[in-house]
């Protein structure tokens, strides 16, 4: 009975820790994510964390209770239960345990993060959108019937050699005399 009862004392499940933390279940599960813990599971199916495990929670639970805050945690030199040659339980400082997931981002780097993926979109499609204009400058017969009805409506058709330049002049000095003549 002594090898069942030194097991189950070694055991947290995962009611005891949110009550000790004072948190929710999904903060709970947060922290073990952040963390890179799996529960282990006893003989009847039952979830629960060793004392190596609540370990590194007290040690991220006192960050949070600190900073307000997962994130900057870092384990360094974490303190490890273990089972002595005797029954009795002793601490013994590890080497620093590396948490297994990423961190999970705060709202303001989301934020950030999709403002960058939108910026980068329009710059995509701006570049998208100028090459393809330079294309129908340079090759206006695959523009559709309707858009060279409307450029070339006084001509009897598209002119075979189109310099794409000296349209562009045209079209920028035709500008020039608009702007002269409205100031």
């Amino acid at each position: 009975m002594t090898d069942h009862t030194d097991r189950t004392n070694q055991r947290r499940r995962p009611d005891e820790l949110q009550a000790k933390y004072n948190i929710k279940k999904p903060a709970y599960y947060d922290r073990l994510r952040f963390l890179g813990i799996k529960h282990q599971k006893d003989s009847e199916n039952k979830a629960y964390l060793t004392l190596e495990q609540v370990a590194q929670m007290d040690a991220l639970h006192s960050h949070i209770e600190q900073t307000g805050k997962m994130s900057g945690f870092e384990p360094n030199n974490s303190t490890a239960i273990v089972k002595s040659d005797g029954n009795d339980l002793e601490t013994k400082t590890s080497e620093k345990i590396e948490p297994k997931s990423n961190p999970i981002p705060d709202s303001n780097q989301l934020v950030e993060f999709d403002r960058a993926a939108q910026s980068r979109a329009a710059e995509i499609l701006l570049a998208a959108g100028e090459a393809l204009t330079a294309d129908y400058l340079a090759n206006p017969e695959k523009l559709s019937p309707e858009f060279r009805e409307k450029i070339f409506a006084r001509s009897n058709g598209i002119p075979k050699l189109l310099d794409p330049a000296a349209l562009a002049n045209q079209i920028a000095s035709a500008a020039k005399g608009q702007a002269q003549l409205g100031a």
